[in-house]
């Protein structure tokens, strides 16, 4: 398993004018480093491609269509169950205003089913409403405070709405639960990072790198941190992990540029 150590000693004010200089040279084009949940490639299923938020908690039943369903509910306009299947249905093809009206009327009749709170809120996240996502995702810690993928989405919708400080701590709330998540890992890594705290967002890339030595991103992240901090040849090394792992995926082409560039300049004179 890769491993490495090294000490910040830098200036605070030679650190500042450093991070900003690197920071305009290492980023991919118009943002900050995506990390594992943010990026439209994740490498599992429980972060889904760009709305950065995990799944459902239940996925539609097989045994019922939804042609099925609005019949039983023409006969039952009050039936919960049919209610929710067809509000997961929805929501799975991407039909956001039907899914979110269905979990709404579910809500209606218990409000108490942490499950369809957790699920509305990834239906208003990815319907553009991180706010609404925020309230539904607390009614669902309420109601399910040892839920670590509750924490992960709050984190990203606290993330999108400019609450760094609120993302921040649900980011931790969720590894306190889950140490192993390797995108909540990232993604609080690059928020230490923004903020300007290296040590603490070194510390969150090393453990992500401990869980997953292979992951692209991972190393392009600690490739990152050892050049704002100059350590010249170790950064090299992660890029140059980095690049093999990326040959051949196009998904990582502007990353890829930004790590070639940067050998290049860090091997000069």
């Amino acid at each position: 398993m890769t491993s490495y150590k090294w000490e910040i000693i830098v200036g605070v004010a030679f650190l500042g004018s450093l991070i900003s200089v690197l920071w305009n040279i290492l980023q991919p084009s118009d943002q900050v480093t995506r990390s594992l949940s943010d990026r439209k490639d994740p490498p599992t299923e429980l972060i889904s491609a760009q709305s950065s938020q995990s799944r459902p908690v239940s996925e539609p039943s097989s045994a019922m269509s939804e042609e099925a369903l609005l019949e039983v509910l023409k006969k039952d306009p009050q039936n919960p169950d049919a209610h929710l299947q067809l509000a997961n249905i929805y929501a799975i093809k991407g039909q956001l205003e039907p899914a979110i009206k269905e979990y709404q009327v579910v809500l209606r009749n218990n409000p108490a089913l942490w499950e369809v709170h957790y699920n509305l809120g990834i239906a208003y996240y990815d319907f553009g409403k991180a706010d609404e996502a925020v309230n539904h995702y607390h009614e669902a810690l309420a109601l399910r405070p040892s839920e670590a993928d509750i924490y992960l989405n709050l984190a990203v919708a606290y993330t999108t709405l400019g609450n760094l400080e609120d993302a921040t701590k649900a980011y931790q709330e969720s590894l306190k639960l889950n140490p192993n998540n390797i995108a909540a890992r990232n993604n609080l890594g690059n928020l230490y990072r923004r903020s300007g705290k290296l040590n603490l967002a070194i510390k969150e890339y090393e453990e992500a790198l401990k869980l997953s030595p292979q992951d692209v991103l991972t190393n392009y992240n600690v490739g990152v941190m050892l050049d704002i901090v100059g350590k010249k040849e170790e950064a090299i090394r992660y890029y140059d992990t980095m690049l093999k792992l990326a040959s051949g995926k196009p998904q990582y082409q502007s990353y890829i540029k930004v790590a070639e560039n940067r050998i290049m300049q860090l091997k000069k004179p």
